[in-house]
């Protein structure tokens, strides 16, 4: 007389558990909300909100953003090797800044800022003969 094998079962479940996960990981992949934004924000173009020029040192006017992100395009000239430039950005009602930027030499730049929308200004830092320009971005 043949024994039958208690553990026969186990090969025919294991493929139903990986057909039923695999089933499931597809399901989940295509609703993913994150590729939805993604395809929403590259509809949207860059908008200029803002833009600020100036020689030396200064608190600009303030801006407001509309949104978490923005793009902060920037650049400087001077005619000194070696000269710096800075600046920070500020939220009108706390003297905390939010972010700050900086180049040594000549040049220009550009980098996103992430923080909630508001109004906000910039403190530029700079030498004398430098002449800087910011111009500020969102999406919409």
């Amino acid at each position: 007389m043949k024994k039958e094998n208690p553990w026969n079962w186990i090969p025919a479940v294991a493929i139903v558990v990986l057909l039923l996960l695999f089933a499931g990981y597809k399901a989940v992949k295509s609703d993913s909300p994150r590729i939805q934004t993604n395809e929403q924000e590259s509809t949207k173009q860059w908008v200029e909100i803002a833009r600020f020029s100036g020689n030396g040192d200064e608190e600009t006017d303030y801006f407001t953003t509309h949104n978490n992100r923005f793009r902060v395009n920037y650049r400087f000239y001077n005619s000194y090797p070696g000269a710096v430039f800075g600046f920070f950005i500020y939220p009108k009602d706390d003297g905390l800044y939010v972010n700050q930027f900086s180049l040594s030499g000549s040049g220009n730049d550009s980098s996103f800022v992430n923080t909630p929308s508001g109004e906000y200004y910039f403190n530029v830092i700079t030498g004398p003969g430098s002449e800087w320009e910011i111009m500020v971005e969102e999406q919409r």
